[in-house]
């Protein structure tokens, strides 16, 4: 319109010029009834104000308040109208709509009579603009007002640029809008960026816009997406896309795609929507999916799935960010699976209507896990909040399953399968169940539950309505956990009649209730059991302002055979809990048992006074406490307190029972009683004694106690603990060990302070078994596992004590029957350090170890913590040696436990660890091992069988007993006299003499392996100057066996033997502390056969050239003497004939001299001649005797005889 000025102008009469050329580009009626103003310079420019365009005065098409416009003056001058600048404020267009959907406004005829490419539009703004379209099929206009935008175009036919904001149905709406040039059919594209200020949406418009018989089209695509804040990272995006076909009858939406969810994993739900713009407009969509994966899109995926309650809070802040339709429609959903909290919810079919503040939904249902089904009808509300208000029915074969996939960090508690309907109010403001019929399995309950959380400094509140003829306590706590979420501290208000209700294994017959706990007023009405597992209970009372200044009474009285059943009930109230463990362990021994409470509060002025007295018996123990209290509930801290709670039976084992504690049936440790004692305010410290008494032993704290509000307790108490024998105490904590041994008195004191959940035992000071005992612990309860920490020392210790303290009771000691393992079997068991983190420094002036030389001087840090037991920086003199070392301990759930480390030992007396021999060691002079063990097993027994690892060990300056090598030369001494000595006899002869002496070193040297319980010492050097010596050893630790060979030599210097030398193996094999000996003399047996096969051969050789030299002589002399032989025989041979023919004249002359006398004598007897021959001396000749020589004869030669002697 404004743009006709120009060409009509008549600079002098222009408001009627102006009148007539709009009304014949318009086809309407133009009427100026304002002012209007024109001028030409120094530019040219239009003014008007109060402008109706219209047939109709009454019901205009357009009004516009006041227009102003500048243009270029020289364009203008060639034809061309640029506008620099033109305001349309207050501009209202009245777009009519007709019955055929025909658009009333647009001309019929008419136009500008000049090119639109040469008028170009600049800085066009609209100031409070509106548009209002009446439609003829709708009885109520669309109205945009507020319009505020700014227009550009290059051309008047286009494109156009138009940025702007505008409201309409309560929105604000911010514009952006770009068109396309007019195609030669009219028809031009059209792109809008369009958002809401209510909501955080943006929508997206890019499609052609055509305009035919006054009825525009427009097709293309539309998205709408949600507007998410950069640094918003939790939010989850969302969008809705589809193809648009927009008619004066209707919206057709294809390819709807509803994607939700990060871009890497969203779910998909795609369909097709219609929007009728009939006289009741209205709009219809369906949605599918084959499945959606909330699990990947809301979690994790698998790994992590998202709860059922995220799933829930991630849909309600959906959907009350969608902004509700303003036109009625259906949304119809057939989703056949969803994946969500590590399930499925299969068959969700959902039907939702419009309504006024939200949806309806019509229909809604879906399988659940655990076989359950799901219906609901009733009002979807998503402003102000989102809620729900209508009919659910719930069923379920397996319920465990369904409330595990529903509220998985709930307790696992059972549910029976049950069928639920109920009038449900669910919202933001709470949750109310009205007209609920349930059916289980067992019975049929009926009632009502009504839950407000709190809200604004509101407490939230729990009614709960139940009438059944049976019902299981752990389902009720399961629906009401599920509907309430548990709601800590509400108020409560429960009104029960159950014939029976069932806890767990407990079962109470004619239970009947009437209690409420509602602005700090306890209200017990009625409260009974008939039978509680055969305990009869009643309590009654009311007591105002509990939280205060209580004023009123309650009483309880309980009395029963046996306490069974309140375990039973305990263990389903509060399972896993102090009270209920308590309970298990201590019912059984509380039987018979009568006790009566009584609570008595009287307010008085700022204060209360409060008694409670509870008197009555369990078993044969006498129990009997009193409390008075003065001041205030929430000032309890600054009240004056008085208590004494006395406990005394004729057995103390009982007692302690009593306690829960597991004490075995041995042993009479006599009478027990207990006492405790308090007074004071606590906040400034209750004098406090406690007293225990078994038997002769003694227990007592006596100090103060200091509680206050806000922090945490404190104490600061004394121990005394005497007893004339504490193993009677171990032996009813179950170490049976304790009752074999003798008596182990104690006597031991010290300070305890507690606070700031630690325990600090400072000044131990005492004896136990006589042994004095010092120290100083910290217990720190702050950590999840505590720790423990400080220093102990001991005069004594032993080895199994301090292991025992970390492998378990009692698994150094050997079974009582025989066993043939020389190794403790008792299986490793629970700790004493079990359940704490220790970093303790100990230390031991004499530490005993079993089958070896006492430990001196021992330090060490015990430190353990969850990747096992560490004994660090162990130090210590053992056997005159330094011992070094560090050792890990690690433990598996299965019993198994693990030790590594290494060991150093340095300058130890070697005998303190040899075996003996005739009271003799084996083995002296300084010992040093070097070693790093590694062992598994659930038994020492064990360790040892799977001991892995090496080392290397050496002696220096010492001695090996009864292995002289002096033993070698007597032996020889024996072969080289001649003695025949077969093998058994040299072994005889060596070991009568290796047992005279010892063989002397300088170092014995050895490299050793461990492996599968075996140790290997392969090569033992023994160096030193009375021979050469090696050996080897294997020792079998899990049997304790040796088998070990020892090779002594000897120099023999000239002794030595072609292709030896004397050797001998001393084996020694069996138990290690008393092996066998044998000794093997093969080798020096063979030996001493070569020597003497050697020396008899020197011998003979020696003979041989004796003889040969011997014989060389003889014959030369024999040479010589048969010459002189021949010389003196000659000459000998004359002096024989001489002598014999003297002799023979003087034999003549005597034999006639004799026969004369012969004669002149009577005869001679012959026999007596033999006789005188025998007087004379005469002998028979020896054998081989040389006879004497006949004297010479002269008497001639026989007749015949030899003339010749032979030479």
């Amino acid at each position: 319109m404004a743009l006709v000025g120009p060409l009509f102008v008549d600079w002098t009469a222009y408001r009627a010029a102006f009148e007539t050329e709009a009304a014949h580009v318009l086809g309407h009626k133009v009427s100026v009834r304002g002012t209007a103003d024109a001028s030409l310079l120094p530019y040219p420019s239009l003014s008007f104000s109060d402008v109706v365009i219209g047939d109709d005065p009454n019901a205009p098409l357009m009004t516009v308040g006041r227009f102003n416009m500048e243009i270029e003056l020289f364009p203008l001058l060639s034809g061309e109208i640029h506008v620099t600048e033109m305001q349309v404020v207050q501009p209202e267009l009245n777009v009519r709509i007709d019955d055929d959907g025909a658009f009333e406004w647009m001309a019929a005829e008419g136009g500008i009579g000049i090119n639109p490419s040469r008028v170009m539009l600049s800085g066009v703004d609209i100031e409070d603009g509106r548009l209002v379209v009446s439609d003829a099929r709708h009885s109520r206009p669309v109205v945009v007002d507020g319009i505020e935008a700014r227009l550009d175009a290059p051309a008047l036919a286009g494109p156009y640029k138009v940025e702007g904001t505008a409201r309409a149905g309560g929105d604000t709406f911010t514009i952006k809008a770009a068109t396309g040039a007019a195609s030669g059919n009219g028809a031009f594209a059209l792109k809008a960026n369009v958002r809401s200020a209510v909501h955080p949406v943006v929508a997206n418009f890019d499609g052609q816009l055509k305009i035919a018989n006054h009825r525009p089209t427009w097709a293309g695509k539309a998205t709408l997406d949600r507007l998410i804040a950069k640094e918003d990272q939790a939010t989850l995006p969302w969008s809705l896309a589809a193809d648009l076909d927009v008619s004066n009858r209707a919206v057709l939406a294809k390819a709807l795609e509803f994607r939700y969810g990060a871009e890497e994993r969203p779910f998909t739900i795609s369909g097709a929507a219609t929007l009728d713009l009939a006289a009741v407009p209205s709009f219809e969509a369906v949605l599918s999916a084959r499945q959606i994966d909330l699990d990947r899109t809301l979690g994790e995926g698998p790994d992590k799935p998202v709860s059922f309650d995220g799933a829930l809070a991630a849909f309600g802040a959906t959907i009350a960010g969608l902004p509700v339709p303003s036109v009625p429609g259906r949304i119809g959903f057939d989703i056949p699976g969803v994946v969500v909290g590590g399930n499925i919810v299969s068959d969700l079919r959902a039907d939702l209507v419009t309504a006024a503040s939200g949806w309806t939904i019509d229909t809604l249902e879906a399988t659940l896990p655990g076989k359950s089904s799901l219906t609901a009808r009733g009002a979807l509300a998503t402003a102000p909040t989102v809620g729900f208000n209508g009919d659910v029915t719930l069923a379920s074969d397996q319920p465990a399953t369904l409330i595990a996939w529903w509220a998985p960090d709930r307790p696992k508690l059972g549910l029976d399968p049950f069928r639920l309907s109920a009038k449900v109010t669910a919202s933001a403001d709470g949750l109310a169940l009205q007209d609920v019929d349930a059916r289980l399995d067992e019975g049929r309950v009926s009632g009502s539950l009504d839950f407000s959380p709190g809200v604004a400094g509101r407490k939230p509140r729990l009614t709960l309505s139940l009438d059944a003829d049976q019902l299981r306590l752990s389902d009720v706590q399961t629906v009401a956990g599920l509907a309430t979420g548990q709601g800590a501290g509400a108020d409560v208000v429960v009104k029960a009649a159950i014939g029976s209700l069932i806890a767990g294994d407990a079962r109470a017959e004619g239970f009947d209730v009437s209690a409420s706990l509602v602005d700090s007023t306890l209200d017990v009405d009625r409260l009974f059991v008939r039978s509680l597992s055969g305990a009869r209970v009643t309590a009654a009372g009311t007591i105002r302002d509990v939280t205060t200044t209580p004023d009123g009474s309650i009483q309880m009285r309980v009395s029963a055979e046996k306490l069974d059943g309140i375990a039973d009930l305990a263990r389903a109230l509060v399972p896993d809990t102090p009270a209920a463990a308590f309970l298990r362990d201590a019912a059984p021994h509380l039987g018979p048992a009568s006790l009566e409470g009584t609570v008595q509060a009287r307010a008085s002025g700022e204060g209360t006074d409060i008694r409670v007295d509870l008197n009555g018996s369990a078993a044969s123990t006498n129990i009997r406490g009193e409390l008075a209290f003065k001041g205030r509930i929430d000032a309890w801290d600054a009240a004056d307190i008085s208590t004494d709670v006395s406990l005394t039976g004729p057995d103390g084992a009982e007692l302690m029972r009593q306690f829960g504690l597991a004490v075995p049936e041995v042993g009479r440790p006599g009478a027990g009683s207990l006492t405790l004692s308090a007074m004071g305010k606590s906040k400034d410290g209750l004098a406090v004694v406690l007293r225990g008494a078994m038997g002769p032993t003694e227990v007592t704290l006596n100090g103060s106690a200091t509680l206050t509000r806000g922090a945490a307790p404190s104490a600061e108490l004394d121990l005394d603990l005497k007893s004339p024998d504490v193993g009677s105490l171990l032996v009813l904590t179950g170490n049976i060990v304790q009752g074999v041994i003798g008596s182990t008195p104690a006597d031991v004191a010290a300070h305890l302070s507690i606070g700031n959940r630690k325990v600090l035992v400072n000044r131990i000071e005492g004896k136990l078994d006589e042994v004095p005992t010092a120290g100083d612990i910290a217990i720190d309860f702050a950590p999840n596992v505590p720790k423990v920490t400080g220093s102990l020392s001991f005069d004594e210790g032993s080895l199994a004590g301090l292991g025992e303290a970390i492998l378990g009771p009692a698994v150094f000691d050997f079974p009582i029957v025989q066993s043939r393992n020389p190794w403790p079997e008792a299986p490793f068991g629970a700790a004493l350090i079990d359940g704490f983190d220790t970093d303790l420094a100990l230390k031991f002036d004499r530490l005993d170890i079993e089958g070896g030389p006492p430990a001196k001087g021992v330090s060490l840090s015990l430190a353990s913590n969850a990747s096992g037991t560490g004994l660090d920086g162990i130090s210590a003199t053992l056997a005159g040696g330094k011992l070094s070392g560090d050792l890990m301990i690690k433990r598996d759930l299965d019993g198994t436990a693990g030790v590594s480390g290494t060991l150093r030992l340095d300058g130890a007396a070697a005998e303190e660890f040899a075996w003996r021999r005739d009271d003799r060691p084996m083995v002296t002079g300084a010992f040093s091992i070097d070693t790093q063990i590694n062992a598994t097993g659930r038994t020492l027994a064990g360790w040892m069988s799977s001991l892995t690892g090496g080392g290397s060990f050496s002696v220096q300056k010492g001695r090996l007993a009864h292995m002289t090598t002096r033993a070698f030369d007597q032996v020889i001494r024996l072969a080289d006299a001649g003695k025949e000595l077969s093998e058994d006899r040299i072994r005889q002869a060596f070991t009568d003499n290796v047992d005279m002496g010892d063989l002397a070193f300088d170092r014995l040297d050895a490299a050793f392996t461990l492996a599968g319980g075996t140790f290997r010492a392969p090569n033992i050097v023994v160096s030193g100057k009375d021979g050469a010596t090696t050996g080897s050893a294997t020792v079998d630790i899990a049997r304790a066996t040796v088998d070990s060979e020892w090779r002594l030599s000897l120099d023999a210097g000239d002794a030595a033997a072609a292709g030896g030398v004397p050797q001998v193996s001393v084996l020694f094999k069996g138990p290690v502390a008393n092996p066998s000996r044998r000794i093997d003399v093969t080798a020096f047996a063979s030996y001493l056969g070569i020597r003497a096969l050697e020396k008899e051969t020197q011998r003979v050789l020696t003979m041989q050239a004796d003889i040969l030299e011997r014989e060389l002589l003889s014959r030369q002399v024999l040479r010589d003497r048969e010459a002189l032989d021949r010389r003196n025989r000659l000459m000998l041979e004359a002096r024989e004939r001489a002598a014999a023919a003297a002799l023979a004249e003087k034999a003549k002359a005597a034999a006639l001299l004799a026969a004369q006398k012969a004669r002149a004598e009577k005869t001679a007897d012959p026999l007596d001649a033999i006789g005188k021959i025998l007087e004379d001396g005469a002998a028979p000749a020896r054998p081989g005797a040389k006879l004497k020589e006949l004297p010479s004869s002269d008497v001639g030669l026989p007749p015949g005889g030899v003339t010749e002697t032979a030479p």
